[in-house]
């Protein structure tokens, strides 16, 4: 199972909707329930722990995942960042759990560097947002959900703002990214 279809899962559990017919497009980004297109869902559960986290702003860019060569220009951040390589997130005995230390660190950084992984798009980007962090792309990124939200290039300069946090919180809270949105 991928994170995709856990996280599917746990918004069903949530909503009580188990008894629905769910698949995932983990390549598109995007769920079906009974058939019906939905975004990618997060549960309920990582905005409220995120929520309750102070957003007190400590350091200017993080990243913590795994490095590969397509992801190296995240080493390019060294002044007032932590980049800390870890495959906590392919690890199954841990990737289903919040990762408490993790969503910390993206509440205390402006900027979050959220390069693709084997697809075009990531979670990190949008764990950024829920964090009030702008997410920072590779230039060229081919992220398929990166235009509908304020985000920068690697070689841009970035400037934060909490107007451009805000716009993107708002954005993705009000989406359909949390399945008690897709049933009200």
């Amino acid at each position: 199972m991928n994170l995709q279809e856990f996280y599917l899962l746990e918004a069903l559990k949530e909503q009580s909707k188990l008894n629905l017919s769910y698949k995932t497009d983990h390549l598109s980004g995007v769920n079906y329930i009974n058939n019906i297109k939905v975004p990618l869902t997060f549960p309920i559960r990582i905005l409220d722990f995120i929520s309750k986290t102070k957003k007190t702003k400590k350091t200017n860019y993080c990243f913590i995942g795994t490095i590969t060569k397509k992801r190296n220009w995240v080493k390019d951040y060294n002044k007032n960042s932590i980049i800390i390589a870890s495959n906590r997130g392919r690890d199954n005995s841990k990737k289903f759990d919040i990762d408490e230390k993790y969503y910390q660190t993206l509440c205390e950084s402006k900027f979050c560097l959220t390069p693709v992984g084997e697809c075009n798009w990531s979670y990190r980007f949008f764990e950024a947002i829920m964090c009030h962090s702008i997410p920072i792309v590779e230039d060229n990124s081919l992220d398929i959900f990166k235009d509908d939200y304020i985000y920068f290039y690697h070689n841009e300069t970035h400037t934060y703002t909490e107007k451009a946090v805000l716009n993107n919180y708002q954005k993705f809270v009000s989406s359909n990214h949390f399945l008690s949105n897709v049933f009200t």
